[in-house]
């Protein structure tokens, strides 16, 4: 079965759990009468169904059109907006091998599962610039306090710089693949929300967090793998929150709080364990709350490097 099929059935699988949220969340008590659907609701319901079919389609331009739709949606629909980002989430935690079943070696097959990967990378992207685009401070349909969960999935890259992490806003990317490219933080505010990379695994790539800024809620790490690839938190002011990278691995790349103040948040290294990856505090402009450590027994890790 190609990828696209797959993101069909599962897509559908979805659609029926959303599907029940969206009744319940559209439950209405109206005088002494229980309202269930009202027409507005019916015909919300229409657009998200269609926008859905439109997201299984094999085009990609009728995949970002269903995408541009289901955002709308849920702009104008509030009940409804956690169900359209869980159908935006789950495509992106969709296998992206399209077209690999199929594909013969001929020059033309190859020329297509090219074009293929360039579209559906084109399509994720979207996704990714959808989500970021509602989580600013100045957008004019905010979806601040939603959950977003990318458990699992690959990506290759995505911008969320300058965003705000607020109010309650969560951010899974549990067990997820950064293989390569740029996962774009810098310059955001995180205060009373979460972003959980537990598990994950970083094997290229970059994740930037410079000139963030930590006042509250909670980034994880825990049980992570860095075997490649850089963690930036350089010119980063850590004011509030916790930075959990406990019972990590790094065994190659590299996190870096170059020029970073550390004046406040809480950061856990605690049964991490080094083995070739480097940790770099030099250049701390504030270490007065400075991160917790196993005791080293047999002498600190030769890439760990504090002030």
């Amino acid at each position: 079965m190609a990828s696209l099929d797959i993101i069909a059935s599962l897509l559908g699988i979805f659609v029926a759990i959303a599907g029940m949220t969206i009744a319940l969340y559209s439950w209405r008590p109206t005088g002494n009468k229980n309202n269930l659907h009202s027409t507005t609701e019916d015909a919300r319901t229409q657009t998200f169904t269609l926008a859905i079919d439109k997201i299984g389609s094999k085009s990609a331009g009728d995949r970002i059109a269903g995408i541009k739709s289901l955002a709308e949606l849920a702009d104008s629909w509030p009940y409804g907006r956690q169900a359209c980002i869980d159908i935006l989430c789950a495509y992106l935690r969709v296998p992206t091998k399209i077209g690999v079943d199929i594909s013969d070696g001929s020059t033309g097959q190859n020329e297509a599962l090219g074009r293929g990967r360039l579209e559906e990378s084109s399509v994720r992207g979207s996704v990714l610039r959808t989500i970021a685009e509602h989580l600013h401070e100045n957008a004019s349909s905010r979806w601040h306090g939603c959950v977003f969960d990318l458990t699992g999935a690959v990506l290759d890259g995505g911008t969320f710089s300058g965003v705000a992490f607020t109010g309650g806003t969560k951010l899974i990317f549990r067990n997820a693949v950064f293989g390569g490219g740029t996962i774009d933080f810098s310059g955001s505010i995180f205060k009373d929300s979460v972003v959980d990379f537990s598990g994950a695994t970083f094997s290229g790539g970059t994740v930037n967090f410079s000139r963030t800024e930590f006042s509250g809620g909670l980034i994880i790490f825990r049980n992570s793998s860095l075997a490649g690839g850089f963690i930036d938190f350089s010119d980063a002011l850590f004011r509030d929150g916790e930075i959990d990278f406990s019972g990590s691995s790094f065994s190659g790349g590299a996190i870096s709080f170059s020029n970073s103040s550390l004046s406040g948040a809480k950061i856990d290294f605690r049964r991490a364990e080094f083995a070739g990856g480097m940790v770099d505090f030099r250049g701390v402009n504030n270490f007065n709350s400075p991160p917790k450590f196993d005791d080293f027994s047999s002498g600190r890790p030769n890439k760990l490097f504090l002030p």
